[in-house]
């Protein structure tokens, strides 16, 4: 499964960008995207969420808001692990570690003295820039 988090939050579903409607759900994804593959505990996801203004049943809510995403993403990738939940994503998998890869690969040109490689794929990512602004990004390796 495939995201984006640069821009619009979505994921790819059999061929087709989604973008999830409700905020909240959104904002989970969001967060959990941000720490992928990393435990985000049940305190920092409703930090996120609510801030200081956490209501009684958050971690009801947040079950809840967890339950609706793992219907849309798969059990596999969204799982409970103490003290709360893991998105099992690849860095590959989203276009914020895309955009990641060529900042690297650019560096790297740099420092190998091959300039018109960096220039090509910091172009690559100056189109990138401009594309997360009108969610169109096809920063692929």
């Amino acid at each position: 499964m495939r995201f984006r988090v640069l821009g619009r939050v979505e994921f790819l579903d059999d061929a087709e960008w989604r973008r999830i409607a409700a905020a909240k759900w959104r904002a989970l994804l969001a967060v959990l995207l941000v720490e992928r593959d990393r435990v985000v505990s049940n305190d920092r996801i409703a930090a996120e969420l609510w801030g200081e203004r956490q209501p009684k049943t958050v971690d009801n809510q947040i079950y809840g808001y967890v339950a609706r995403l793992r219907r849309l993403l798969g059990a596999e990738l969204l799982v409970t692990q103490s003290p709360g939940y893991r998105l099992h994503v690849a860095s590959a998998d989203t276009d914020a570690g895309q955009f990641a890869v060529l900042a690297d690969r650019g560096r790297a040109a740099l420092r190998a003295g091959d300039v018109e490689a960096a220039a090509r794929t910091w172009t690559r990512l100056s189109g990138c820039g401009a594309a997360i602004r009108t969610r169109t990004c096809r920063c692929r390796r």
